[in-house]
């Protein structure tokens, strides 16, 4: 648990649709690193991170 990792915030001011927002931001933390392989996501830290809500 006790991971350190800090995803950017979408840009919830974007025309694209939310979900497209932080699909694009999972994506862009695997590819950069910041995900690492087999790494569990935790909902709520993720919604967190992203500055958006779980629902």
């Amino acid at each position: 648990m006790g991971t350190h990792r800090k995803l950017k915030p979408v840009d919830l001011d974007s025309y694209k649709p939310l979900r497209e927002l932080v699909l694009e931001a999972i994506r862009e933390a695997i590819i950069n690193g910041t995900l690492k392989p087999r790494e569990r996501l935790m909902e709520i830290q993720l919604a967190e991170e992203l500055g958006v809500s779980r629902t």
